[in-house]
């Protein structure tokens, strides 16, 4: 059982199934927490499943649009930038087994294989892809919210 304090309540965290669940109790009681915990869990193993658990997560390929969408949006005033995320989208999307991971299933152990498959390709120049090259397919857009923030 994986009881922890965030401010004021308790949070519990387990696997079951394979799926993570992570979810506040809203009680400052840590027993009480605890017996929520196995009231969870005890629900799952019953397979009574209702309004709490959450919807199925979109996968990467389905979500690619409203993430474009929401950089048309935040970027307008930056096309270059906005050409930019969207060949990267393009080029993760590449990847198989990211393009049809749901969004909640992407780990660190994918990413590392998109890392390997990119790392072997080569670049423009001819030569094997960067690091660099590589972390910036990965990045998310800092520039676009980063001006809004400074107010440029």
């Amino acid at each position: 059982m994986a009881i922890y304090k965030r401010g004021d309540v308790y949070w519990y965290e387990f696997l079951f199934k394979g799926t993570r669940y992570r979810e506040s109790t809203n009680q400052g009681n840590g027993n009480l927490a605890r017996t929520m915990e196995g009231a969870r869990r005890t629900q799952l193993a019953k397979g009574e499943v209702g309004l709490i658990d959450k919807p199925k997560s979109p996968t990467f390929k389905e979500f690619a649009p409203r993430f474009e969408k929401a950089i048309e949006t935040q970027c307008k005033d930056k096309p270059r930038t906005v050409d930019f995320y969207k060949e990267r989208m393009r080029r993760l999307l590449d990847f198989p087994s990211l393009a049809s991971a749901p969004l909640d299933a992407i780990d660190e152990q994918l990413i590392e294989k998109l890392k390997h498959q990119r790392s072997r390709q080569v670049s423009r120049l001819g030569r094997p892809l960067s690091v660099s090259s590589i972390n910036r397919e990965l990045a998310r857009c800092g520039a676009c919210s980063d001006s809004r923030k400074s107010g440029r």
